[in-house]
């Protein structure tokens, strides 16, 4: 809940959100990144595999998928392709 306030406040270029958090999932975080800024990409994190449905994918506005256990490496190519989204 405070990273999604701090983006309504400040300006980000990408946004990375856990799937699983206690408050609330990544799906939520997703969508309300989306409704305030559609063009802002969104990584959500997942300790369940790589493989969703595109459908919800599309619907929550997550743009791409990244898998732990992941590495700086993994980090950065996919801040380099989200900044081609």
């Amino acid at each position: 809940m405070e990273g999604v306030q701090r983006f309504k406040d400040e300006q980000f270029d990408m946004v990375f959100t856990d799937l699983g958090m206690p408050e609330m999932t990544g799906w939520d975080v997703a969508r309300s990144v989306k409704d305030k800024n559609s063009q802002i990409p969104v990584a959500l994190i997942t300790g369940w595999g790589e493989e969703f449905d595109q459908s919800r994918l599309k619907d929550a506005g997550v743009d791409l998928i990244v898998a732990k256990p992941f590495t700086v490496d993994r980090i950065l190519r996919l801040v380099d392709e989200a900044m081609d989204i």
